[in-house]
């Protein structure tokens, strides 16, 4: 879901802009993951 929707973000963005957005998008979306990763792992350490 998230994919499409950073897609239809670039294609509304000029050419030339929708690079930095995707790469804006991407580099947030890591982030996110990476701290969903730090939960997971103290969550898992918790339970354990």
């Amino acid at each position: 879901m998230q994919q499409q929707s950073t897609y239809n973000h670039g294609l509304l963005v000029a050419p030339q802009e929708s690079s930095l957005v995707v790469v804006k998008l991407v580099a947030t979306g890591l982030q996110k993951v990476r701290a969903l990763m730090r939960i997971n792992r103290i969550q898992m350490l918790r339970v354990w």
